[in-house]
C-alpha cells in the first residue's frame, strides 16, 4: 500500500479527540493524583474525592463504578473510572466516564411514565390481552381476558398459557408456535379455550413474540378475540342451510313425482287415444275412394301425428319415463331425438361408459334435468352446429362434459341473467349443490362453450 493510503496520526488523533467531544458523556482522562489531563468537556481539573477511588483501581486492576458522594463533591455525576496502562502493563492513567444522573433520574421517569400507560391501556382494553414468558407461564392479563374466562387475575398469573388452551388444540399450538420463533413474525391462529367453569370458548388469537437484544426470546403478547358467538351463528347458518337442502331435495322429489304422474297420465290417456285415433283413421282411409276426401283425412291423420309428437315433446319435458325404466344414458338419447332439439340444426353426438351410470333415482333426476337445460340453452343461444356429451364414471365420482361449437360468450363480463340460460342455470347449479354436485362453465367468444358437471358417487342426502 503506497503513502497516498495512510492517514497520518495525527489526523487519527483529531478524529479520535472530535468523536468524544460528540459524545453525550463527560469523559476525562486523568492521572493518579486525579488531575484532568484532557477532557471532552469543562470539568475540574483537579479531583482529589477521586483518588481514593483511583487508589482502589489501581489496586483491583480492573474497571471501578463510582457512585456521586454528596459529602465530597457537588458533581451531580454518577462515574466509572477505567484503568488505561502502558507498554509494561502498568497504569500509568485513568478514563472517567461520567453520566448525568438528573439525566438518568428523567431516563427512569419516563419509563416508569410508559410502563404506567402501558399498564392502563393494557388493563383497561376492551380486547382480552396475555402476555407469557419463554416457559409459557403467564406474566399478565388484563381485565377483558380474566373476565372471558372466569378467572381472578392472581389464578391465571399462577397457571400456564396452556393450561387455558383446549386440550385438543395444545400440540397444534406447540407447532405453530415453534415455527413462529423461526419465522420470528407475529402470527395469527383459531383455537378454543377452556374457562374456568370448564365451557369452551372459540376464539382467535393473534401472538407476537419479544426477543431481547441477542435475539432470545423472553416473553409474548397475546391478544384473543372471542368468536364463540360468530361460530355459533355459523353452525346455525350451516344448518340452515343444510335444512334448506334437505328441502330442497324434497321438493324437487315431489315435483319429480308430480310430473311422472301427469307424463303418465298423458301417456296412458291422451297419447295412446290418439295414437288409436290415428290407426282408426288409417284403416278408415283404406275405404274411401275420392281423391278428396282422402287429401282431407291424410292432413287430419297428419295433424293427429303432429298433435302426438309435440305430447311426446311436452311428456319428455314433464319427466322422461325412459328416465326410470332404462336409466340415464337412455333418456339422454330419446331427449336429443325430441322435435324439440333434432330440428333445430344442431347435429348430437354421444360418449357413454359401457357399464351404466351407478346412480341414486333423485340424482339421476337432478342430471337429467341439468343436461336438458343445457341443451336446450344451447339450441336457444349458441348457434353451434355440433354438440357433444361425455358421460364418464370414476372410483370416487361421475363428471358430464357438453361441448358445442357456438359462439360462446364471456364468462367474466357477462352479467345478463338471461344469458345463456341465465336463472335456469342458476337453478339446477342449485340442485347440484344439493346432492354436493357442482358446475362449472368454460366459454369464450366464437370459440363454442364447454360446461362440466361433477357429483361424488354414493353421496348420501340425510
Amino acid at each position: 500500500m503506497t503513502s497516498n493510503y495512510l492517514v497520518p496520526e495525527c489526523m487519527h488523533l483529531q478524529l479520535l479527540e472530535k468523536a468524544f467531544h460528540s459524545l453525550p458523556y463527560q469523559m476525562a482522562i486523568l492521572d493518579l493524583d486525579g488531575k484532568t489531563v484532557w477532557s471532552n468537556h469543562a470539568i475540574s481539573s483537579k479531583n482529589e474525592h477521586l483518588v481514593k477511588h483511583i487508589n482502589e483501581m489501581v489496586q483491583k486492576q480492573c474497571a471501578l463504578p463510582i457512585l456521586k458522594d454528596t459529602e465530597t463533591s457537588t458533581s451531580n455525576h454518577d462515574a466509572t473510572l477505567y484503568p488505561i496502562q502502558d507498554h509494561k502493563n502498568t497504569i500509568t492513567h485513568a478514563l472517567q466516564i461520567s453520566h448525568n444522573e438528573n439525566d438518568r433520574l428523567a431516563i427512569k421517569s419516563e419509563l416508569e411514565l410508559s410502563e404506567d400507560k402501558f399498564h392502563t391501556s393494557f388493563n383497561a382494553s376492551a380486547v382480552s390481552m396475555i402476555i407469557a414468558d419463554d416457559q409459557s407461564n403467564i406474566f399478565a392479563a388484563n381485565k377483558s381476558l380474566c373476565k372471558l374466562l372466569g378467572y381472578e387475575k392472581r389464578e391465571l398469573l399462577q397457571m400456564r398459557f396452556l393450561d387455558i388452551t383446549h386440550p385438543e388444540d395444545i400440540d397444534r399450538c406447540k407447532i405453530r408456535f415453534k415455527q413462529c420463533l423461526e419465522d420470528l413474525e407475529p402470527y395469527t391462529i383459531e383455537k378454543r379455550y377452556v374457562t374456568k367453569d370448564g365451557k369452551t370458548i372459540d376464539a382467535i388469537l393473534t401472538c407476537s413474540p419479544i426477543f431481547d437484544n441477542e435475539g432470545n426470546l423472553t416473553h409474548a403478547i397475546g391478544h384473543v378475540q372471542d368468536v364463540t358467538e360468530k361460530k355459533q351463528i355459523e353452525k346455525a347458518n350451516q344448518a340452515y342451510q343444510s335444512q334448506l337442502k334437505r328441502l330442497s331435495v324434497q321438493l324437487a322429489k315431489v315435483q319429480e313425482q308430480e310430473r311422472k304422474s301427469l307424463s303418465q297420465r298423458l301417456h296412458d290417456g291422451v297419447s295412446q287415444k290418439l295414437a288409436i285415433t290415428k290407426l282408426s283413421l288409417q284403416q278408415y282411409m283404406k275405404n274411401v275412394t275420392t281423391t278428396q276426401d282422402l287429401e282431407q283425412l291424410d292432413q287430419i291423420n297428419q295433424m293427429i301425428h303432429d298433435i302426438i309428437e309435440d305430447s311426446y315433446s311436452v311428456m319428455l319435458e314433464m319427466s322422461n319415463p325412459t328416465l326410470y325404466e332404462l336409466g340415464l344414458e337412455p333418456a339422454i338419447q330419446s331427449l336429443i331425438t325430441t322435435s324439440t332439439l333434432k330440428e333445430q340444426g344442431i347435429q348430437f353426438t354421444t360418449e357413454f361408459p359401457e357399464d351404466p351410470l351407478e346412480l341414486q333415482e333423485h340424482e339421476a333426476v337432478i342430471l337429467y334435468q341439468a343436461i336438458r337445460e343445457i341443451l336446450i340453452n344451447a339450441v336457444k343461444h349458441s348457434q353451434a352446429t355440433q354438440c357433444h356429451i361425455v358421460l364418464e364414471q370414476h372410483h370416487d365420482h361421475i363428471s358430464i362434459n357438453i361441448n358445442d361449437n357456438g359462439i360462446g360468450f364471456d364468462t367474466i363480463t357477462k352479467k345478463n341473467p338471461d344469458s345463456y340460460g341465465g336463472f335456469g342455470l342458476l337453478h339446477l347449479k342449485e340442485n347440484l349443490e344439493s346432492i354436493s354436485g357442482k358446475l362449472s362453465i368454460n366459454s369464450s367468444h366464437n370459440q363454442g362453450t364447454s360446461i362440466h358437471l361433477f357429483i361424488p358417487i354414493d353421496t348420501q342426502i340425510n
